[in-house]
């Protein structure tokens, strides 16, 4: 299964034409045209060799467009489905108070242009609580997220979905104004997330106290 499609993979299927054609064509043009240059007449040693050296040159390049291209196109489409595991906090986990540090998440191939964050439903408000920083990712894929607020003066007992989320540019935005103001406004929280807002995971939990 191939995973999403980004505007780099577009512009790398492109470049692969290209170097294709750059590979195919202009080396029996050069030949071609070395052949011409070694047959006139006026055509002395050095225009010769130096018609040589391009025609190697540009082979060169030609050969290896197409291998980076072919390089990137193949890891382009051998790339995999986004993924996300959460080991902690289970499924059904009791939390206390508002404040979690616990969060353990793993996530692949996170697409082009988006980067990882948290978000906390309400199912009570029915209102989404989008933390106001990035998560980071690490080389193993195990996401360094800030700490998640759940909840407010709840009551005890009441039920939140954690949700890792990648977002976009546009949907950072949003992110960033609604966090602008939420404090002020004691966090009212997000009726639906932006346009941009892909959700990757997400685990129900209870706050207890």
């Amino acid at each position: 299964m191939f995973g999403p499609v980004s505007t780099s993979d577009v512009l790398v299927a492109a470049i692969s034409a290209v170097g294709a054609v750059l590979a195919t064509v202009l080396p029996p043009a050069l030949e071609r045209q070395r052949r011409l240059t070694a047959a006139a007449p006026t055509g002395g040693p050095s225009s010769t060799r130096l018609g040589r050296r391009m025609w190697v040159l540009v082979a060169f390049m030609s050969l290896l467009i197409a291998i980076l291209s072919a390089r990137q196109i193949y890891q382009a489409l051998n790339r995999g489905p986004v993924e996300a595991r959460v080991l902690t906090p289970t499924a059904g986990e009791n939390i206390k108070g508002n404040k979690y540090a616990g969060l353990e998440a793993y996530i692949k191939n996170i697409p082009e242009g988006f980067e990882p964050t948290i978000s906390v439903y309400d199912p009570g408000s029915k209102k989404y609580n989008p933390s106001d920083k990035l998560c980071t990712v690490r080389k193993n894929g195990r996401l360094d997220c800030p700490v998640v607020y759940i909840g407010k003066d709840d009551p005890f007992a009441s039920k939140f979905t954690l949700q890792i989320v990648a977002i976009d540019k546009q949907a950072q935005g949003a992110f960033s104004n609604y966090n602008s103001t939420a404090v002020e406004r004691h966090y009212p929280g997000l009726v639906t997330l932006p346009a941009g807002t892909l959700i990757l995971k997400e685990v129900s939990v209870t706050r207890t106290q």
